[in-house]
């Protein structure tokens, strides 16, 4: 049987592949159509060529559907980000499901 506690490392680890496979996915984004989707845009700009501003110069698929996280929450995406705003966050409500509690991941966090 699994533990709680090598589950949750399981999950905190697809989480970081995730976020890893969304930063890859928007720089490609941006180097295509010149800036990041909007806040409004968010994640399915990666999946659809979004028809509200800004609308890309250029665009290719970059996802075949937007993927949930492991807890079956999705995934949260601001541009620009509250830490840096000269990228996109990308987060994970974590375990709990709440916005802004101490379980949320954020590719603005510091990692150590």
């Amino acid at each position: 049987m699994v533990g709680p506690k090598i589950l949750n490392s399981a999950r905190i680890t697809r989480v970081d592949g995730d976020i890893q496979a969304f930063d890859s996915s928007l720089m490609t984004y941006k180097i295509l159509a010149g800036s990041y989707p909007s806040s409004q845009q968010g994640f399915e700009a990666l999946v659809n060529r979004p028809s509200s501003p800004p609308v890309p110069r250029r665009w290719e698929k970059q996802l075949d559907n937007v993927p949930i996280d492991p807890w079956g929450n999705e995934y949260l995406y601001r541009y620009p980000g509250s830490k840096d705003p000269s990228r996109p966050e990308v987060i994970s409500l974590g375990p709990d499901g709440e916005e802004g509690t101490q379980d949320d991941i954020s590719n603005q966090d510091p990692r150590g």
